[in-house]
């Protein structure tokens, strides 16, 4: 079973794109309606080039390639026993974001938080409770109910990652067992479910009904892993498709990913039902299976996200997404009377590349070591269903 880089620089790529997507939430204008003025914002905006810092996007992403990677062992009858998975996924995600929790709340103790500032509204939401001992117990219980902006506000998708890391098993027991409509099925229904507890949460309360809907909402992400399982699952299917197109051809569907991809920036029609989150988010779902199609398809498209840089930027990606909204803020209330934003905004992406290569380095490969020590002596164990599936259609890698 080889390992995607590919797809790994993919996801680091998406990590800058909600670092730069975070940096220019700071100003006012992304927080307005358009202005003619601005023809440059308004471009960077209001079109497909918004995907340069599409960070809601981005964790869609995310959440179809962990699908993807974690679906992977099922099909090459390399799936580890339950607890073993739960332990390196908790080596994997939970420990690094211990760590960034904890400068997190070391920073708002030492730093005095601003709150005369001329810049947009969305920073007043951030760092925006007393610390209290509930908010750390909560932030180290990590998949409860709770506000995560106090600390480091990126950190519901790791919850929400968690939470469905932990039934991940039964996912995939939908997808090995049913073909690909049920599924799709199965994902329509979550997707509407979702819908219709957003509603509720908006226009109803009653006791419990918050921290209730906390926990449902977890439903809003899972179809995004059963299609990543899906896509690993009919891989070898898909290339040899694909690699029948003609170039142009490639090119027209790569650009159509682009467009899809951006759907909710470009679309401004508040009316429509086509602004309603579901149908936003099954639009940039489209746009992030095209990307990994083509990642994993072209030759091309794989010796540009193999370039060294692009990959390593892969390789220090979730360090990325765990810091940098710590770093920002922390420059933000302690700079921003006396130096430029574009200054902090540039001293934020090089001082998340060299702490998130530090803590990739120190802290994220030996957690990931451990976690294989401590599992390695553990009982393997074969999944049910897993001597059909390795008899069935393998995916290979192209």
């Amino acid at each position: 079973m080889g390992r995607y880089e590919e797809l790994d620089s993919l996801r680091g790529l998406a990590s800058l794109t909600v670092l730069i997507g975070h940096c220019l939430l700071l100003f006012p204008y992304f927080e307005n309606s358009y202005d003619p003025n601005l023809w440059f914002l308004n471009a960077l905006r209001f079109t497909p080039l918004s995907i340069i810092w599409a960070g809601h996007e981005a964790v869609i992403l995310f959440f179809i390639l962990s699908g993807f990677v974690l679906s992977l062992p099922y099909y090459y009858g390399k799936q580890r026993p339950y607890v073993i998975f739960i332990i390196r996924r908790l080596f994997r995600i939970y420990l690094p974001y211990l760590f960034v929790i904890l400068l997190a709340v070391l920073m708002r103790f030492v730093i005095t938080i601003q709150t005369d500032l001329n810049l947009s509204k969305w920073l007043y939401t951030l760092w925006d409770e007393e610390i209290t001992w509930r908010s750390i117990v909560n932030h180290v219980v990590f998949i409860g109910h709770y506000n995560s902006r106090v600390f480091d506000p990126v950190v519901w998708s790791l919850i929400e990652e968690m939470r469905i890391s932990i039934i991940f098993p039964l996912l995939m027991f939908l997808v090995i067992r049913y073909n690909w409509k049920i599924n799709v099925i199965a994902c329509v229904a979550c997707s509407i479910m979702s819908n219709l507890l957003n509603y509720i949460r908006w226009h109803y309360s009653f006791p419990l009904l918050p921290t209730l809907l906390g926990f449902l909402s977890t439903i809003e992400w899972i179809p995004m892993f059963i299609i990543g399982a899906l896509i690993a699952k009919n891989l070898k299917v898909i290339i040899e498709k694909f690699n029948r197109f003609h170039s142009w051809f490639k090119v027209l569907i790569l650009v159509f990913g682009i467009f899809s991809y951006t759907f909710n920036h470009w679309i401004t029609l508040k009316s429509s039902i086509i602004n309603q989150q579901i149908v936003q988010d099954a639009s940039i779902t489209v746009g992030a299976i095209i990307f990994i199609i083509c990642a994993v398809s072209s030759g091309k498209a794989k010796r540009l996200l193999l370039y060294k840089p692009i990959n390593y930027i892969g390789k220090i990606s979730y360090s990325i997404y765990l810091f940098h909204m710590v770093i920002l803020l922390g420059l933000v209330h302690l700079f921003i009377n006396s130096i430029p934003l574009w200054v902090i905004w540039l001293i934020t992406l090089i001082g998340t590349l060299i702490v998130s290569a530090l803590s990739y380095r120190f802290i994220e490969i030996p957690l990931i070591s451990l976690g294989k020590k401590l599992t390695g002596g553990m009982t393997k164990r074969k999944t049910i269903g897993t001597q059909s599936v390795m008899h069935s259609k393998e995916p290979s890698k192209v």
